[in-house]
Formats: C-alpha cells, sequence, structure tokens
C-alpha cells in the first residue's frame, strides 16, 4: 500500500454546525447536497473532545463553552427538574438511569 497516500474523510454537520458523522471519501462515497466539508487532516479529533468541534465557515473548529456559567439551584418538592443522587446535587442522572434515592433540583431564579 502506498504510504504517501492521502485520505480525504466527509465531515457531515447540521445546521448548526454539529459534527453527525464523519467517513473515509471512496470511489463510490455519495455526497449529500449540503451540511458537508472535506477534509484531510482529522487529528482535531484525536486532541479535543468530539462535542466541541463543530464546522464553522467551512473549516473544523474547537468550541470551547465558558465554565464561568453559574447557576443556583434550589430542591424541588414537585419531583421536576434535575435529577440527582440523594444529598449529592453535582451527580446528575440520565434520564435513563435508575437510582433508589433520587431528589430533583430546579433553578432558581433570583
Amino acid at each position: 500500500m502506498n504510504e504517501n497516500l492521502i485520505k480525504n474523510y466527509l465531515v457531515k454537520h447540521d445546521e448548526n454546525g454539529r459534527v453527525t458523522a464523519v467517513e473515509e471519501v471512496g470511489i463510490n462515497t455519495v455526497l449529500p447536497e449540503n451540511n458537508y466539508i472535506i477534509v484531510s487532516d482529522l487529528s482535531i479529533f484525536n486532541d479535543n473532545n468530539s462535542h466541541f468541534i463543530f464546522v464553522i465557515d467551512g473549516e473544523l473548529k474547537v468550541v470551547v463553552p465558558s465554565t464561568n456559567v453559574k447557576c443556583k439551584l434550589r430542591r424541588s418538592d414537585d419531583n421536576i427538574g434535575f435529577r440527582v443522587i440523594a444529598n449529592h446535587a453535582a451527580l446528575l442522572l440520565e434520564p435513563d438511569e435508575k437510582y433508589k434515592d433520587i431528589q430533583y433540583y430546579i433553578e432558581q431564579h433570583e
């Protein structure tokens, strides 16, 4: 196999630029009508969390969310809001996760 062969990759994305699929481009690859770019370097995926990689202006870019976001929470008595492990409000549960001691928290608006 030729080691100097350059591979190209089809990067599909949604209308917001979020990457939805990456596949190697071959002879029989059918290109979508829109929402894609072709790249030859996927190293951005090796060095970053894929949730932070977006297509912006036709290029792959890393968009790191601000860590300065603060939201006060208060315990909900109505079993609505964020599901957490009881007495551990920072341990959010996914919708399909099962746990015996659950509490609910909602945003506290001041």
